[in-house]
C-alpha cells in the first residue's frame, strides 16, 4: 500500500516508512506547502510588477509616433483620447487595461 492511502503507520509495510509518519514529517511538508505559496505569490507579484513599467513606455511610443506622422484630425484625436485614457487607467493602476489601451492605440497608428 501506498503512503498517501494508508490511514496510519501500521497500514504500511516496512520497507514502506514514509515521511509522513516519521516525527516532523508533517512539518516538512507543512514547511514545502509555504515555500511554494510564497514563491508562488512572489512570481504573481514580479508579474503586475512588469505591468506598471510596460505601460509608461507603450503610452510614450504612441505620442512620439504620433507626433511624427500626419493623420486626418478624427483619427489624431481618437488615438489621442485611447492615449489619455491609457495614462489614467495606469494613474489608477489598472496596468492590464493601460497596456490594452495603449496597444489598441499603437495598432491603429501602425496600420496607417
Amino acid at each position: 500500500m501506498t503512503w498517501w492511502l494508508a490511514r496510519n503507520e501500521k497500514d504500511l509495510g516496512s520497507a514502506e516508512q514514509s515521511t509522513r509518519f516519521r516525527k516532523g514529517g508533517d512539518k516538512l511538508i507543512e514547511r514545502k506547502a509555504l515555500g511554494i505559496f510564497v514563491s508562488v505569490g512572489l512570481l504573481l507579484f514580479s508579474a503586475e510588477s512588469g505591468w506598471t513599467r510596460q505601460c509608461p513606455t507603450l503610452i510614450k511610443e504612441g505620442r512620439d509616433t504620433l507626433s511624427k506622422i500626419r493623420l486626418p484630425k478624427v483619427e489624431e484625436d481618437r488615438i489621442k483620447n485611447l492615449l489619455d485614457e491609457a495614462q489614467k487607467l495606469h494613474d489608477n493602476g489598472d496596468h492590464a487595461a493601460s497596456v490594452k489601451t495603449a496597444n489598441e492605440a499603437l495598432g491603429i497608428l501602425k496600420k496607417k
